[in-house]
């Protein structure tokens, strides 16, 4: 029996088995919780703690390009990545809640500035955030997480 290579297949194995996981960012920052999605850009975390319904508040939005290492706090079947697995979004994730409530957001960056604000729209690279002054384009690749404020 084969095991596939494909950190798709290790994300998607660390969701199904759900297992607490420590994810360390690239400047430093330690993240704890339960992986509950993931598409080909972003990750989706729980707080540790939370039980099986999840709120918005309880969600943070980890870009993968912010990510240095995710350590899984218990074992993983192997018997994971063996089955198909794939990057492709399942459902509505918190970045779709936040624009389409009009929910307060905190973009945290990979510098480590925290900006505030509304998401407004979202483009491939960017977002467009309105703070309380003005409208900011945030790009992708400079954020490491997001959280409803």
């Amino acid at each position: 029996m084969e095991i596939k290579k494909s950190s798709a297949a290790l994300v998607r194995a660390i969701i199904e088995s759900s297992v607490d996981v420590n994810i360390y960012l690239i400047n430093g920052v330690k993240l704890s919780g339960k992986l509950i999605s993931a598409d080909q850009d972003k990750l989706t975390l729980t707080k540790a703690g939370v039980g099986d319904v999840v709120y918005r508040d309880d969600m943070q939005v980890i870009y993968r390009n912010a990510i240095s290492t995710i350590e899984p706090q218990s074992q993983i079947h192997s018997s994971f990545f063996t089955e198909e697995s794939s990057d492709e979004d399942e459902g509505e994730d918190l970045i779709d809640v936040l624009i389409r409530e009009k929910v307060p957001a905190k973009l945290y960056l990979k510098s480590g500035i925290c900006l505030l604000g509304t998401i407004q729209y979202e483009f491939a690279d960017m977002f467009l955030l309105k703070t309380t002054k003005e409208l900011q384009a945030v790009m992708k690749q400079a954020i490491a997480t997001v959280t409803s404020n």
